[in-house]
């Protein structure tokens, strides 16, 4: 029984303690942001130490390094900076070369004949009489055949 009245002792001592110590660094915090944000306290009027309240803001801020540079905010910190990018004259991008579709598919009946074209690395849908595969037509599906078009080229492709 005395093991317990002096354990509920010792966890109230414990609690009133942490209870008291929470409170005086809540003020504490409290007490410093009102005198750094140049606010009355609101409990009672707390004067500040000379080397805070005489020192504007924008002489803390020039003297801090860290401020200055976020300040400036142009410099991207995943970017090198300006004056060791490589200094290259722009220069006209290669011609594309044009690549032909070739056949790659070709299904004919006489009702529905449809074809596939594959041109580099993509590949069309079905594709029937006068639909459209990165920029050529389908003129004409024959047996063996597809004649496409673009313009004024015709290509048959067997």
């Amino acid at each position: 029984m005395a093991d317990r009245i002096l354990n509920q002792r010792f966890f109230w001592i414990f609690f009133a303690v942490l209870l008291a110590l929470g409170l005086f660094l809540g003020a504490h915090a409290g007490r410093t942001a009102m005198i750094l944000l140049g606010e009355d306290v609101g409990m009672a009027h707390v004067d500040a130490p000379a080397a805070v309240t005489n020192v504007e803001v924008e002489t803390l801020t020039v003297q801090d390094s860290l401020i200055a540079q976020a300040e400036q905010g142009i410099r991207d910190p995943f970017r090198p900076p300006y004056h060791l990018w490589k200094k290259t004259t722009p220069q006209a991008p290669a011609p594309t070369p044009v690549v032909l579709p070739k056949l790659k598919a070709l299904l004919f009946d006489h009702v529905n004949p449809t074809a596939r074209l594959s041109a580099a690395e993509e590949t069309s849908a079905w594709l029937r009489v006068g639909d459209e595969f990165l920029g050529w037509i389908v003129a004409e599906i024959t047996e063996t055949s597809v004649r496409i078009s673009k313009g004024d080229e015709i290509i048959v492709l067997p």
